[in-house]
Parts: C-alpha cells; sequence; structure tokens
C-alpha cells in the first residue's frame, strides 16, 4: 500500500513496517510487530486509520489527528 511517499507492509509474521523504495534499495523507516498469527491480508489505509488483520483478528489503528 503506497502512503504519502512511502509503502506501508505486513509481513506473514504480523510485523508492520514503513519503508521508502529506491534505485538504491528499500529502507525500512520504522516497523512493529503488531499481530501474533498468520498475517496473509494486505494492510488497508483509510484516511488515518490503518486496518490489518491476521487469521483470528482484526485490528484499527489510528495514525494521528
Amino acid at each position: 500500500m503506497h502512503a504519502d511517499g512511502k509503502l506501508v507492509l505486513l509481513d506473514e509474521d504480523g510485523t508492520l513496517a514503513l519503508v521508502t523504495v529506491s534505485a538504491e534499495g528499500l529502507k525500512v523507516l520504522g516497523k512493529h510487530s503488531l499481530l501474533s498469527n498468520n498475517a496473509w491480508t494486505a494492510p488497508t489505509l483509510d484516511g488515518r486509520r490503518l486496518y490489518v488483520r491476521d487469521r483470528r483478528k482484526i485490528m484499527a489503528v489510528s495514525l494521528g489527528d
């Protein structure tokens, strides 16, 4: 998912990352483990709310005002 020139990634272990991509490669700006089960669904951004889910739960993360 693309957000403000950055990519939001969720790996299968439930770690959410904010990255930039350039000719030099991928640069991780930050990451945090959010989920504990297999997370195979892409995150969804709606305004300033990010929705993520794994096999057992779904959560909405507020990204600020």
